[in-house]
């Protein structure tokens, strides 16, 4: 399984770092130029691990425009509150959902192809409402 299917994606860390994501994280979404002789100047996108970030950093030839949290399912879930679940769904198209459950709200589910991202989606559904 590709390591990007573990985390949220690119866009969604965005809104998660918008929304006020500040947590540690493993992985890191990065976004540079490399002003390296050998390498035509253009932006790049790259997931890293914290220590990958920091030798990224270190290289003179980098230069670093964004960088955005990449949470797992697991960093995410530490995140939501105590009553919320996920599973992948027995449907045609075999998505992801998570659900919180406070027996009086009534969120619905938040679906998605990977469960973080599925995750991700219900932490921003309810930081947006104010409920985190």
């Amino acid at each position: 399984m590709e390591i990007s299917s573990k985390v949220v994606s690119l866009d969604l860390a965005k809104r998660m770092k918008e929304l006020g994501w500040t947590f540690e994280t493993e992985r890191y979404w990065v976004i540079f130029y490399n002003n390296s002789s050998t390498t035509p100047l253009k932006e790049f996108e790259q997931l890293v691990r914290v220590e990958e970030l920091e030798e990224l950093k270190e290289k003179s030839y980098i230069k670093i425009l964004e960088i955005y949290p990449a949470p797992d399912a697991i960093e995410i879930g530490g995140e939501l509150p105590t009553l919320y679940y996920s599973q992948k769904a027995v449907r045609e198209d075999f998505k992801w959902a998570c659900y919180v459950d406070d027996c009086s709200s009534g969120h619905k589910a938040q679906w998605a192809d990977t469960e973080a991202e599925a995750r991700g989606k219900m932490w921003c559904y309810l930081r947006e409402k104010g409920l985190i």
